[in-house]
């Protein structure tokens, strides 16, 4: 029996200046969250779960953040990851900021790498032959794929135009954190190079292989964020 890729509607983020609580004209719970104290992800995922599980027949929540840089784009990150199964009602987010433009501008690193975790997430979901399909792919984002049978690797190439980083990956779950990465790095349209090797020998950094999906989350998130890694 043959997996498809999972082609799930993604969480809406939405950023509204307006006073009033209401979202295509429906009036909308309010949320106003505690952000947590420390700011690792998991807390941030912690505190989504908690909002989706209090508001389980919400299709739209409003959001009143205390802060409204890193800690609310976090937040709004850690909504769309726990909404990747579609196991709730939710599908839209208002987060209320006084000034949009500025809101959408510091959100867009963090809709990228929301885009690329589903999509790391999908390809865990199918064979290793429809996987190598859908990578390959990714060349509308401008990124250059090459399998490579001799070697049996895959390689994956953003064409930056600052000094190359070369990561590694010996396996599939480390090959979908670095699959994770290049595809958020060609959505932002990162000005480094990277050449990214999945399979065969190692070259420059070798991405650790994580433990399950939760920690292939984190890594690409930790290494999207920081740039954690070496040449």
């Amino acid at each position: 029996m043959q997996n498809h890729m999972m082609r799930l509607r993604m969480l809406e983020i939405v950023f509204d200046e307006n006073a009033c609580c209401e979202f295509l004209g429906q009036k909308c719970e309010e949320i106003f969250p505690v952000f947590p104290e420390i700011s690792d992800f998991s807390s941030y995922r912690k505190l989504a779960k908690q909002i989706i599980d209090d508001n389980p027949n919400q299709r739209a929540l409003v959001i009143h953040p205390a802060d409204e840089g890193e800690q609310m784009n976090l937040l709004a990150l850690a909504l769309s990851v726990e909404t990747y199964a579609e196991q709730t009602n939710l599908e839209d987010v208002v987060f209320k900021v006084r000034d949009c433009r500025m809101a959408i501008e510091a959100y867009r690193p963090f809709m990228a790498l929301a885009n690329s975790l589903r999509y790391a997430r999908d390809l865990l979901r199918l064979d290793a032959d429809e996987r190598i399909a859908d990578i390959k792919r990714l060349g509308y984002l401008g990124l250059k794929i090459k399998e490579d049978y001799i070697n049996n690797r895959l390689e994956l190439d953003w064409a930056g135009t600052e000094p190359v980083r070369n990561l590694s990956a010996r396996e599939i779950n480390s090959g979908l954190v670095l699959v994770g990465l290049m595809k958020n790095w060609a959505i932002c349209k990162e000005k480094f190079a990277v050449h990214g090797i999945i399979g065969g020998e190692a070259s420059g950094y070798e991405i650790p292989v994580p433990a399950d999906e939760d920690e292939m989350i984190e890594k690409i998130i930790e290494l999207a964020r920081n740039n954690n890694y070496g040449n």
